[in-house]
């Protein structure tokens, strides 16, 4: 739980993690409230499954309705697909700087979180981003902003 300022509002932001037998840490489900009313502004839940080395199977929901499913192979991203130095997007590479993640956990965010934070910033719409970076990545309020300004 944390809070957050969306200029002229602050919000606060509750995570809580969902775990299973395939679900990947990243996982979770987030809610948004906006303090000016106590009010849930958004929530959104993501849901990240492995089964053995297989691909990320991503599902994310937002306010309770299916948003997009998603495959990631993770030697795509990793760079250990056949011994091939792999292009790794700015987006990708910054969010890993942000965050201090390896470079597959940085493209699950970016998978998961590149649309909500590439709308202009106003309060509801950060709201969006902020729910999703906060659910996937452990992380402070300034390092949220680092990752909006990273996804932009």
């Amino acid at each position: 739980m944390y809070t957050i300022d969306f200029g002229s509002e602050t919000a606060t932001v509750v995570s809580f993690p969902i775990s299973g037998a395939h679900h990947v840490e990243v996982s979770n489900l987030t809610f948004v409230l906006l303090d000016s009313n106590e009010q849930i502004a958004e929530y959104a839940e993501s849901i990240v499954t492995q089964i053995d080395d297989g691909p990320f199977e991503i599902t994310m929901y937002e306010g309770g309705e299916l948003l997009r499913t998603d495959s990631i192979d993770p030697s795509e991203v990793s760079g250990e697909s056949g011994g091939i130095e792999l292009m790794v997007s700015s987006e990708v590479k910054c969010v890993a700087a942000v965050l201090g993640v390896s470079i597959v956990v940085a493209a699950l965010i970016v998978n998961m979180c590149g649309g909500a934070c590439a709308v202009p910033y106003t309060a509801p719409t950060a709201a969006v981003c902020a729910a999703c970076i906060g659910g996937v990545a452990t992380i402070g309020a300034a390092s949220i902003a680092g990752v909006m300004g990273c996804l932009s």
